[in-house]
């Protein structure tokens, strides 16, 4: 199994922490933020392979970061969330 560097962003802590210790085992490199301005400066800063993405996220939803890393042209895979 390939191993990905992985960006959750969940602004549910439970949520957030559950998914990121899953992913860790699985080997996989992960980074967990709460808001989709952090999301947005940590791909600008690190990247990522795969975003796990809250659609209902505060301020800046999830689909606004989605249109934004599109625009951008980052090459990354975005899996939507909705809880």
């Amino acid at each position: 199994m390939r191993h990905l560097s992985i960006l959750v962003v969940e602004d549910e802590p439970a949520l957030g922490d559950l998914l990121k210790i899953h992913l860790l085992r699985e080997g996989h490199q992960v980074t967990w933020v709460a808001s989709g301005e952090e999301a947005l400066a940590h791909l600008d800063r690190d990247g990522a392979e795969l975003v796990f993405l809250d659609i209902g996220l505060p301020g800046l939803s999830g689909l606004e970061v989605l249109q934004r890393i599109r625009r951008a042209g980052k090459p990354v895979e975005v899996i939507l969330m909705t809880a």
